[in-house]
């Protein structure tokens, strides 16, 4: 190309997909890498527990919409999972579903507890929360507008705990 410009394309500037997975796996470990373990910790063992666990949970996703130099990794892979080299895909997933076993089994206690309500199985309130919560973080941030995370994590109170 002329002047050693390069074209420029999505998948080029989202990810260096060119990073081993080592160093993939090294930086989650890394304490400049969003620790996802920040809004989770050991799973509640009684229904006040779980609901400050589900607040620490919000407020981690709220901190990612707030803050420009942080992302959220789980988003940000998942968004461009079809173009994730083969040997990032499994870790990623595996990653993914820790995450989700525990954020179920938190709704499990919760409801339990008669922390959180009980219209639909754990699972599902897992899934709605992890949906809402993801599109929140991604709309807050496009838009430079932390309300609109914020205006969602309200209604995941109201849909969520008792």
């Amino acid at each position: 190309m002329p002047g050693g410009e390069r074209k420029s394309s999505l998948a080029q500037n989202t990810l260096d997909f060119s990073l081993p997975v080592g160093r993939v796996a090294a930086c989650r470990r890394s304490p400049s890498f969003p620790d996802l373990t920040d809004g989770r910790g050991p799973l509640a063992t009684d229904g006040e527990q779980a609901k400050k666990q589900f607040e620490r949970f919000l407020r981690f996703f709220e901190r990612l919409s707030e803050e420009g130099s942080r992302l959220c990794i789980g988003g940000r892979l998942s968004a461009d999972f079809a173009i994730l080299p083969e040997p990032v895909r499994d870790p990623f997933r595996a990653f993914m579903a820790e995450h989700v076993a525990w954020l179920e089994e938190l709704c499990r206690i919760g409801q339990k507890t008669a922390a959180f309500k009980k219209d639909m199985p754990a699972k599902d309130q897992a899934l709605m929360l992890r949906a809402a919560v993801q599109g929140a973080v991604q709309l807050a941030r496009a838009n430079g507008d932390v309300e609109l995370y914020r205006s969602v994590a309200k209604v995941m109170r109201r849909q969520i705990l008792a």
